[in-house]
């Protein structure tokens, strides 16, 4: 029966690195039943008898675990017929060619855009800070140029802010005054957020604003989720010591301040040194344990450092994606989707559906029963994250692949 094929372009949640997400769905007229699976025969033996036999025609496809035979073509003179290839058995991981087509059930793929990924840096310089300083700056200059950032934007701010108000050269305690970043989210690779960590040294600061820098950060980041309303925000939070001066500023103040927005921006922490109370912020943050970084030899801390930006730059990515709605008038039959991937390469690989995730290197709904989102199996997310240069597909309308 004749597709009729209804394509949306839409903005999904997995993209890493330059990794494109895309999908297509199909206007009624294939059921379940009707969508032809994904598998394919091999070509037939050379014809007997005459000239060479062409080749023959694979198998006749059944979904997913099922395997069939046919009759290869017949040869291009009197030669005798070709044994027909045997189709691919179901369960794990399917090759598929590059237009993630097949008879009778026909998909169309549309390129989607990426989902940013945002980065608040905010990084202590206060004056415990000195010895550590060339090695972390060094280690975020690197960060902020890498190609391998491509793809996430990320801000800046130092704390704290110096206060003429406050004698002594102690930091503000204003939550106003960390506001605004010294660099804008800024599109990374990016020489002006890497030229501007040089330029800031540690200050004379005698205490440690955690609470109204983290409080001020927050303000910002949320601000940058409104009108970014697809982006990925989250805070990363670097300092080698517990709050430290100012009213209310204690870890249990900064742990609380974190959980309060935690859900919607993850704050992730970095401890220049073995920072005892930092593990209680990052828990409230929503990101497991604080980052602890070596500060005995110089080398090590930068190494460490670029390590954990790595890290947290590989775990800010999200492994779901947001299943769109189907056109007006019509509902979602689950067992109407499939995912693959294309490696940059353009090899493409069918991610076998898994509820369990036995399958590691396939996907599952959120709710089998009333699915909004597409999860990652633990294998197949970090083939996603990465596949620099790759695709991720989302197909509707042919019979899912069942692991």
């Amino acid at each position: 029966m004749k597709k009729v094929l209804w394509v949306k372009e839409t903005m999904w949640s997995l993209t890493h690195l330059g990794l494109l997400v895309s999908a297509a769905l199909i206007a009624p007229g294939c059921s379940s039943s009707e969508a032809s699976p994904r598998n394919a025969g091999t070509g037939g033996a050379t014809g007997s008898g005459g000239a060479v036999g062409s080749g023959g025609v694979g198998g006749a496809p059944v979904p997913s675990g099922g395997s069939s035979s046919s009759v290869g073509g017949s040869a291009s003179s009197s030669g005798g017929t070709a044994a027909g290839g045997q189709g691919a058995t179901g369960g794990g991981i399917i090759q598929l060619p590059d237009s993630g087509t097949s008879a009778g059930c026909t998909a169309t793929a549309v390129e989607g855009q990426l989902r940013p990924v945002m980065l608040a840096t905010l990084l202590d310089v206060s004056g415990s800070m000195g010895t550590k300083w060339v090695p972390v700056s060094t280690a975020l200059r690197s960060f902020f140029s890498d190609p391998a950032s491509a793809g996430i934007s990320a801000s800046l701010k130092f704390f704290p802010e110096l206060d003429a108000t406050y004698s002594g050269g102690f930091g503000t305690c204003e939550p106003n005054a960390y506001l605004m970043p010294k660099v804008p989210m800024t599109l990374l690779p990016s020489s002006v957020i890497a030229s501007a960590v040089p330029m800031q040294l540690p200050g004379g600061a005698k205490n440690t604003p955690t609470y109204p820098a983290l409080s001020g950060t927050i303000v910002y980041a949320q601000q940058i989720q409104a009108a970014n309303p697809g982006a990925l925000v989250a805070i990363v939070l670097a300092t080698d010591g517990d709050p430290k001066g100012c009213t209310g500023n204690t870890v249990a103040s900064v742990a609380a301040k974190a959980a309060e927005v935690a859900a919607q921006i993850p704050t992730y922490v970095i401890g220049i040194g073995n920072v005892a109370g930092l593990d209680t912020v990052a828990q409230s943050g929503g990101t497991g344990a604080a980052f602890i970084v070596d500060v005995i030899d110089p080398a090590q801390t930068q190494q460490d450092f670029v390590n954990v930006l790595n890290t947290i730059r590989g775990t800010a990515v999200p492994c779901d994606i947001d299943i769109p709605p189907p056109p007006q008038g019509q509902t979602l039959d689950p067992g109407l989707v499939n995912v693959n991937f294309t490696a940059a390469s353009g090899a493409v690989t069918l991610l076998p559906m898994s509820a369990d995730c036995t399958a590691d290197s396939g996907w599952r709904y959120d709710n089998p029963q009333a699915p909004t989102r597409i999860e990652l199996c633990p294998g197949a997310c970090q083939t996603v994250k990465s596949g620099f240069g790759g695709r991720l597909d989302v197909e509707f309308g042919c019979a899912t692949v069942i692991y």
